[in-house]
């Protein structure tokens, strides 16, 4: 197999991890609300429950499965990504589907903040699945996305997205186990 072959295949791969990626982040997230709510419910429960564990079972077997080998033009800096950009398009392109949102504003602290590709996915998909939690609320007032380095906590990158009557947020670590 040529070089340019091998990098398109890694390419075609990366992108199936990453939308299948994304598609079973937002179906974890979907199912951790039906666990919620069928808490009094034990046989729904239980499904629910179940449909959490094939989840996690599937993920880590894309992840062994697809799991792409670093590009050669990935190395050192180019494997980080600036966010804002990354942020901006994911919220425009949410705007314009035919969704309820009306507005969303962006907020990111730095504002030149750049993280590793994989935090940065990680980040967008959660994201995502919030936005999806949002739009099955039926919510439609504008919603602000706030992505900062915590001043508290300088090793933790806080994120949160609200709206008028709903607030989601999360922190992650910027720095993964064994990083100098």
């Amino acid at each position: 197999m040529s070089g340019f072959e091998g990098d398109a295949r890694r390419r075609a791969t990366s992108a199936l991890h990453e939308e299948i990626g994304q598609a079973l982040t937002a179906l974890r997230a979907n199912n951790a609300f039906v666990l919620r709510q069928t808490a009094a419910r034990l046989d729904l429960h239980a499904a629910a429950r179940d449909v959490e564990i094939q989840g996690a079972q599937i993920a880590r077997s894309l992840h062994a499965l697809l799991h792409p080998a670093p590009l050669p033009e990935e190395g050192g800096e180019e494997s980080a990504q600036a966010l804002q950009p990354q942020l901006h398009e994911l919220l425009k392109n949410w705007q314009d589907s035919p969704r309820q949102l009306v507005c969303c504003r962006l907020e990111v602290r730095p504002a030149h903040l750049v993280l590793p590709r994989d935090l940065s996915l990680t980040l967008c998909r959660m994201i995502h699945a919030a936005l999806q939690h949002i739009a099955r609320q039926a919510l439609t007032r504008p919603v602000s996305l706030s992505v900062r380095v915590a001043d508290d906590e300088p090793a933790m990158l806080r994120w949160e997205l609200a709206s008028e009557s709903l607030c989601l947020a999360a922190s992650l670590p910027l720095a993964t186990e064994g990083a100098a």
